[in-house]
């Protein structure tokens, strides 16, 4: 009722026994029965992509032949470069990919009918039928190869000749690559993150962007008005009347933006003031964990990555089971691979497993960073208690005593993915039909889930802190950490803009640092490349997301800090807390005013 939930909101946190010492030492496991489903996902995977593969025998899925991808099958459905007829043959070709191609014989073949060739053509270069049934085609276009098909280039010259060509720079500058791209990149987020905790070097940064703000807003209203009326004054005026009032709608529009921005930054002047505490505290936790700060990332991606190359050997052995039947269309006949009920359901599998383990391992890293950080704020002696082995302990923990909760976050997640990519299987379907009905409602049904997914992802994130600091389980910690967020809900928002805003200055930094740091050594050095814009930019785009791996640190500790420090501000009012230098300034000014 309205009463429960008002009151929910008003009512302090429930302690464990009513004693709080930090984060809660007797854990027990949590959510096991999402555990067991998450088990029970990837047992069932495992077995359809054993079965794929002919190492067990299934009645329901037939062996694979990855061949059938990887070469193609031609319209007479025999393998490119395999079977006999055309095994000197080894790419594919799909002469009518435009749809209005046709062959010499006079006829249009279908879009999906493809022939096997020896290498792929250029413009205007004859692709002749090697069964001599259907003539030969003119190529309208550049193609390239990739994985034994041929691809369009986009364009009708060079298009083949630039790609190769900037793919052979980026190879040429792999070690440069490596060495800015990664090694600068991380050295430099590392760099940014201390440079945070010099005095006033955050506050300029925050405030002096408040300020620039300000400033623009008012010059372009002023700006405006002064055009406006200089244009009103004139007896033959450039503009009509009508772009004469925009000029002062969009004055006003512009002076009520800036009056709209100096309010709000004067009632969240404090919150921005502990926004900016939270993000030199965090900055100054991750120091403690020097290189555990740095692995535990890299500890993710070792574990996606066993993941990624055991679900492609079994996507590529499911995907290539189909059976091969004949279709027919416009009178032409030619194979190609049918998919049974069966296997339709065995790959929506596979791609829910996929959605599944990649959010369990990401909301994982997210659960071990919340106990982390949790860790470091509620110690007394941080640098007796806190090293860089706490994130893998933090790991560990998750591990051990909250891998439910952590499925029982990804299972939703997963199902919302893999709904979303059902419907745009559909839209995609759809749009080459005439109900346009269907594919706007597909539409506003796959923003809806995109929406619902960002809300449960957010709530997921706060959720966990919950679970670090209590040992919730998910629906427990989900329904604790809303209610937080609601008695918090202007210092939430405030830190997550100022954050964002904080954490996105850091990657163009470093982004733009390691672009500056390449163009002069490529500018200095006598290097043998086509280019220097696509290695460039290529350490730019690789620098920005490593930039995004390191910094992204900041945001989930300032987040799971600005938890802790609610926490402590709500079980001690200030007395005894938990909370250091500008914090606890802070909680104690505030629990005054509130007395």
């Amino acid at each position: 009722t309205k009463d429960e939930v008002a009151e929910a909101e008003a009512e302090p946190l429930e302690l464990p026994d009513g004693v709080f010492e930090g984060p809660v030492k007797n854990r027990k496991c949590t959510d096991c029965l999402c555990l067991l489903l998450l088990l029970a996902t990837w047992t069932a995977s495992t077995a359809v992509g054993l079965a794929a593969t002919g190492v067990i025998h299934s009645p329901y899925i037939q062996e694979g032949d990855p061949n059938r991808l990887i070469s193609g099958i031609d319209y007479r459905g025999r393998i490119c470069g395999v079977d006999s007829p055309v095994k000197d043959l080894e790419i594919i070709y799909r002469p009518n990919f435009n749809g209005d191609i046709e062959s010499s014989e006079g006829e249009f073949v279908p879009r999906s009918f493809a022939v096997c060739i020896e290498s792929c053509p250029k413009i205007n270069d004859t692709i002749t039928d090697p069964y001599g049934e259907f003539g030969s085609w003119l190529s309208p276009r550049d193609t390239f190869e990739v994985l034994n098909h041929c691809v369009r280039s986009g364009t009708n010259g060079d298009g083949e000749d630039f790609l190769n060509g900037a793919v052979g720079d980026i190879i040429r500058a792999a070690r440069i690559i490596a060495l800015l791209g990664v090694g600068l990149a991380t050295a430099l987020s590392f760099a940014y993150l201390v440079l945070l905790r010099v005095p006033l070097v955050l506050r300029l940064l925050v405030w002096g962007s408040i300020l620039v703000v300000q400033v623009v807003l008012i010059a372009g209203a002023v700006f405006f008005k002064n055009r406006q009326e200089s244009e009103q004054d004139k007896n033959v005026s450039d503009q009509s009347d009508i772009e004469i009032k925009l000029l002062e709608v969009m004055a006003y529009t512009l002076a009520g933006l800036a009056f709209l921005w100096f309010t709000l930054v004067l009632f969240l002047r404090d919150r921005i003031g502990l926004a900016i505490g939270l993000i030199k505290e965090t900055s100054r936790a991750i120091s403690f964990f020097r290189v555990g700060a740095i692995l535990l990332p890299i500890v993710q991606l070792f574990m996606f990555g066993i993941f990624l190359v055991v679900w492609v050997i079994f996507s590529i052995y499911l995907a290539s089971s189909a059976e091969v039947t004949t279709e027919e269309r416009n009178g032409v006949q030619y194979k190609r691979l049918d998919y049974d009920d069966n296997a339709k359901y065995v790959l929506l599998l596979m791609i829910f497993t996929f959605f599944l383990t990649l959010n369990f391992i990401r909301l994982l890293g997210n659960l071990a960073l919340s106990l982390t950080f949790s860790r470091w704020y509620f110690s007394r002696d941080k640098h007796e208690d806190i090293n860089s082995c706490t994130p893998f302990q933090s790991m560990l923990c998750a591990l051990r005593y909250h891998s439910g909760t952590v499925a029982y976050a990804a299972v939703i997640l997963a199902l919302i993915e893999t709904l979303r990519t059902v419907l745009a299987y559909l839209k995609r379907k759809k749009a080459l039909s005439e109900n346009r009905l269907q594919k706007y409602a597909i539409m506003v049904c796959m923003c809806c889930l995109a929406c619902f997914e960002k809300c449960l992802r957010f709530l997921s994130k706060q959720a966990f802190h919950q679970t670090a600091i209590f040992g919730h389980s998910f629906c427990k910690a989900a329904r604790a950490a809303f209610f937080l967020i609601v008695r918090n809900v202007f210092r939430v928002g405030t830190l997550n803009v100022v954050s964002a805003f904080v954490v996105f200055v850091g990657k163009v930094f470093v982004a733009a640092t390691c672009g500056a740091a390449a163009y002069y050594y490529y500018t200095s050095q006598d290097v043998e490349l086509g280019g220097l814009v696509i290695p460039v930019l290529f350490i730019v785009m690789l620098a920005f997301q490593i930039a995004g791996g390191v910094l992204d640190l900041l945001e989930s500790g300032t987040d799971c800090i600005l938890h802790c420090f609610v926490v402590d501000e709500e079980v001690f009012g200030g007395v005894d807390g938990y909370a250091e230098f500008e914090l606890k300034g802070w909680v104690q000014e505030n629990c005054s005013k509130q007395c």
